[in-house]
């Protein structure tokens, strides 16, 4: 009896490590809001400090700078989670990546007018510059005005940097979205949210700038519980189509059910 309990215990231990072995992802990393399997092998990245004594991180050709009082090894932390984590830009190493802004056939082209919404180093805009019409960042954050001067060096004229919050209202610190933007007829526009939450506050007062213009987004949509019902069903309202990004996130902190949410919103209303 004693062996037949010892056995059933064996395979009982033996079904609870294949269970989480399939629930947790194996990578050469630690698990993150990204609960999906790496593959590949890790980026290059290069990191070190420029001429002008900002930090920068490049790969691919694509270099951004950040504040100069930042360790350089979390320089390269946070690029390598942009590129291989997040897969922001489609280079992703992870089986899916969920917090991407781009995919095969949702991604700025040439000649549209990039708006990034809560830009801090310019990554996303960086990585499309040279496609690019015009560019419009906006970032409250002072202490990215000096990186993201270097950053975009090469292309000064096609650079609009608001330093203020994108909201409902206009102050010191605050600006509606349309004072800022000129509406054209033959632009595309591409409007990258990531505002910790803000998403539906400025998609709410943006509405006439929305409904008027060839919109083209990706709106983060796990920043609050219900983001992505809630502004899904804002933006097909306003006569957007919509999809979700591949995956869910598993936001840190998230005690109520559904634990996992959507990543990103891609939409577009042409």
């Amino acid at each position: 009896m004693a062996k037949r309990g010892f056995a059933w215990k064996v395979r009982m231990n033996k079904f609870a490590r294949m269970f989480l072995k399939a629930l947790v992802p194996v990578s050469y990393k630690p698990l993150t809001m990204f609960p999906y399997r790496f593959v590949g092998k890790p980026l290059k990245v290069e990191a070190g400090i420029a001429a002008c004594g900002l930090p920068f991180a490049e790969h691919d050709g694509v270099r951004v700078y950040f504040p100069r009082d930042t360790p350089l090894k979390e320089v390269e932390t946070l690029y390598r989670e942009y590129l291989e984590d997040e897969g922001l830009t489609g280079l992703g190493r992870r089986t899916k990546s969920p917090h991407s802004y781009v995919t095969e056939w949702h991604h700025p082209a040439a000649g549209d007018v990039i708006v990034d919404i809560g830009c801090s180093e310019g990554f996303f805009s960086r990585s499309y510059a040279t496609l690019a019409k015009r560019i419009y960042l906006f970032e409250a954050e002072s202490k990215w005005t000096e990186p993201l001067s270097e950053t975009f060096r090469d292309c000064p004229e096609k650079i609009v940097l608001t330093q203020k919050f994108v909201g409902a209202k206009s102050s010191e610190n605050e600006v509606r979205l349309d004072e800022v933007l000129c509406d054209a007829a033959d632009d595309v526009f591409f409007l990258k949210l990531d505002v910790e939450g803000a998403e539906r506050v400025i998609l709410e007062s943006s509405r006439d700038f929305l409904t008027r213009n060839r919109i083209k987004m990706s709106c983060c949509a796990y920043h609050r519980q219900d983001d992505g019902r809630y502004l899904t069903r804002f933006l097909k309202d306003i006569g957007f189509t919509t999809h979700y990004s591949s995956g869910w996130m598993l936001p840190y902190g998230s005690r109520t059910f559904p634990f996992f949410r959507h990543g990103v919103i891609y939409a577009r209303n042409f």
